[in-house]
């Protein structure tokens, strides 16, 4: 799926949204490009991230001047990509609320079971 080397972390999360798409809805041959784009944000958020970590929120410009670290910027955005990405996925709460019932797992967990009965 990705052509690229990422993070551990992102790679462990892109094979668990695969296992959710498989169990839910189900893979298309459609899936690879728009998961391999949101495996290049999120690597590029956790690069910013672990960036930012060691050089912190302010840097010094050329002149010696203090500025927010423009890192900064660049995870942002690969933020917004990645949550718009996900959002189509229905990978977030609100997402999987407004794709309905195709979001749910397609086998029922014991838990679940458990809750229907309480109902």
């Amino acid at each position: 799926m990705l052509t690229f080397k990422c993070k551990e972390e992102v790679s462990e999360y892109l094979k668990d949204v695969v296992a959710h798409l498989d169990s839910t809805v189900g893979m298309s041959n459609l899936d690879p490009m728009p998961l391999g784009i949101l495996g290049t944000q999120l690597n590029i958020f956790a690069e910013c991230a672990t960036a930012i970590a060691e050089e912190g929120l302010v840097v010094t410009n050329m002149r010696g001047t203090p500025i927010p670290n423009p890192k900064l910027n660049v995870m942002n955005q690969a933020e917004t990509m990645a949550l718009k990405i996900m959002k189509e996925y229905g990978l977030l709460p609100k997402s999987r609320k407004d794709l309905g019932k195709d979001a749910e797992p397609a086998v029922e967990t014991p838990l679940d079971a458990f809750l229907k009965k309480k109902k």
